[in-house]
């Protein structure tokens, strides 16, 4: 759970070094894309940082104090899907809980890592393909605003990573089966 919360400050945190980079013009599309994508974080980060305001009223509600954290899976003996939820501080009868939304006609999970918290919902998982979405566009970008001059002359002061993974199993297999 504490992980969950950290993703939503992280994200929180990237929103407002994004927009105050001097060389990223703040009506760049790209970034108003995410910065609209990823507004639903202040509304997470602001419940968050002024709940201790509110826990009466939670209790008073049955509400849990952290939010809930669920996640869609695949049973793996059976195939069927399976949704876990997590609920932190509820340490009085009668608590509420949210999980996962399930499409009938499809018979699938429509979230897949989801925090609950007050009023509020985001899917985590979504919120990660949007950063890493923005970060792919940023690293060009970045990379397209300093000449190699300027490159050099920064000595590494700054370092963008992009590591791209490929399955070494999956490439020898598809190997195999072209000879």
């Amino acid at each position: 759970m504490s992980d969950a919360w950290l993703m939503i400050d992280s994200v929180h945190r990237l929103r407002e070094l994004l927009q105050q980079l001097p060389r990223l013009k703040k009506n760049q599309a790209e970034l108003q894309i995410f910065l609209k994508r990823t507004s639903k974080v202040e509304d997470l980060r602001h419940f968050f940082q002024h709940f201790r305001n509110n826990i009466d009223a939670f209790a008073e509600k049955a509400m849990p104090l952290w939010g809930t954290l669920s996640w869609a899976s695949t049973d793996p003996t059976t195939g069927d899907p399976v949704n876990f939820t997590l609920i932190p501080g509820t340490f009085f009868p009668g608590a509420i809980s949210s999980g996962c939304a399930f499409s009938t006609p499809e018979g699938t999970f429509v979230d897949r890592i989801l925090l609950d918290a007050g009023a509020i919902t985001i899917d985590l998982a979504y919120l990660a393909d949007h950063v890493s979405e923005f970060c792919y566009w940023y690293t060009n970008w970045f990379g397209a605003q300093f000449s190699e001059a300027e490159r050099n002359e920064h000595n590494a002061a700054d370092m963008n990573l992009r590591i791209i993974v490929k399955n070494v199993r999956k490439a020898s297999e598809e190997m195999k089966e072209d000879r």
